[in-house]
């Protein structure tokens, strides 16, 4: 298993001199959306207005502000403002996993004036998780703009745990099956999804403890009362720097550039052990081409600039490269990827 997308690494999904699809492209495109359980792509509509944009944008993000998403967001939204000489805002509309901005996009005006920053937990996680129960269809009712960042998780112990190496963790596990814990963030989180593929790889029986966020399953990490968290390493590296966490492997393909030192999960030898969430932009799908044209091309140059590519790495996290269909072809083999992990290791999220 290589660094997503799907069975290919994040190389592999360079952008395209015009990201819009050719006719075969486009029928390979809904034939892959259709076997990860997603519906077509709409076309977007004529448009016969002039320059976008010609007023201010809002870019809605499903979290609080003073996270990563919401810093990355302020980012492009600064980033936007200066290429094109017009303002871009962050609206934060939190809840629900995000879903409740998602379905605030997906329903709201189609002229390009609002955008959406899309996580995983709300594009590929939330349509298998909450199905039936989602007022919006990725495939159906958006367009994808570009991936901005994906975010590996690092498999952490408290500075003080008697786990040296993850083998301690998989001997420990097998010895007394049941026993041990893993924290998370709750069900359906990066924490979650990456215990349980180390679980589904490594064969282990480990109990799942959910909490309301990555703030307090640290800090029961750190008093000794859960083993392991697969936290984002965006979040567990200043803590790993101060000494406060050991880090044993990242959940990436390949080394996160931050820390280089520190091997992937399967440079430790747990084959298939990938896994990441990510955070990208999103239009409404009926939007018109023009506009998502120059979105397409603002959005990819602004990811290539040396100083976002700076702020992106020292966050711990990697700049995406996927943009317009390769970006919709990222999100399908994601959503495919989740169900069938979801599947194997028969996740409930109740």
């Amino acid at each position: 298993m290589k660094s997503h997308p799907s069975e290919g690494s994040l190389g592999a999904m360079s952008t395209k001199s015009d990201p819009r699809p050719s006719k075969m492209r486009r029928a390979y495109l809904l034939s892959l959306m259709a076997s990860a359980g997603m519906a077509g792509l709409r076309a977007p509509a004529s448009w016969a207005q002039g320059v976008y944009p010609e007023r201010a944008v809002k870019l809605v993000i499903g979290y609080t502000p003073g996270g990563a998403g919401d810093a990355l967001a302020r980012m492009m939204a600064q980033k936007y403002t200066e290429g094109f000489s017009q303002t871009f805002m962050v609206e934060n509309r939190p809840g629900a996993s995000a879903t409740i901005a998602a379905t605030a996009v997906a329903k709201g005006p189609t002229d390009g004036y609002t955008l959406f920053v899309n996580t995983a937990p709300d594009t590929a996680l939330a349509p298998i998780s909450m199905a039936g129960q989602l007022q919006y269809d990725i495939a159906r009712d958006f367009a994808p703009i570009g991936l901005v960042v994906t975010v590996p998780s690092v498999l952490v112990v408290a500075a003080d745990s008697p786990y040296r190496w993850v083998e301690d963790i998989v001997l420990a596990a097998k010895k007394t099956p049941g026993k041990l814990n893993y924290g998370s963030f709750g069900n359906g989180t990066s924490a979650h999804m990456a215990a349980e593929l180390f679980k589904s790889v490594a064969g282990l029986d480990i109990v799942h403890i959910a909490f309301k966020g990555s703030a307090p399953a640290l800090v029961e990490l750190m008093a000794g009362r859960v083993d392991f968290i697969f936290d984002t390493f965006a979040s567990a590296w200043p803590h790993i720097q101060s000494g406060k966490l050991r880090a044993f492997g990242v959940t990436s393909d390949a080394r996160v550039p931050l820390a280089p030192n520190l091997p992937t999960m399967q440079e430790l030898g747990f084959a298939g052990c990938v896994w990441q969430s990510f955070i990208g932009i999103l239009a409404p799908s009926a939007t018109p081409a023009p506009v998502l044209d120059r979105l397409y091309a603002q959005t990819k140059k602004i990811i290539a600039q040396k100083d976002v590519q700076e702020r992106i790495t020292s966050m711990g996290m990697i700049p995406g490269q996927a943009i317009g269909l390769d970006y919709a072809t990222f999100i399908a083999a994601e959503t495919k990827r989740s169900r069938a992990l979801i599947q194997s290791a028969n996740i409930r999220f109740d």
